[in-house]
């Protein structure tokens, strides 16, 4: 079997049921990414409810999250493996369309 490392998540609030979601980090495909779950109580593990991140870059840190905004914001290498840049990223892609990463500069 393939171990993994346990990386950092940020969970959520507690919902009124004790359900709770987390992003989950994980380089199981060669490359850092983010990954959606959710926690229902009396389940014996999370369901993924989606990707969040992937492709040929790495997340490096979350740098924040916005709920109301449905957005995830990171530092990534997406734009080239040299330069790292602040990415938001859909978190649950409510609008059901292709997502996709939004650049920040810091100019």
């Amino acid at each position: 079997p393939v171990l993994e490392d346990l990386h950092p998540y940020i969970p959520s609030e507690p919902l009124p049921d004790g359900s709770f979601s987390f992003l989950f980090a994980s380089e199981r495909t060669g490359f850092q990414h983010l990954y959606l779950y959710t926690y229902l109580p009396g389940n014996s593990q999370a369901t993924l409810i989606r990707t969040v991140s992937a492709g040929d870059w790495m997340v490096e840190s979350i740098a924040g999250v916005d709920v109301d905004n449905d957005t995830v914001y990171v530092t990534g290498t997406f734009d080239s493996p040299l330069e790292r840049h602040l990415y938001a990223l859909p978190l649950t892609n409510r609008g059901g369309g292709e997502g996709g990463v939004e650049q920040y500069d810091n100019s």
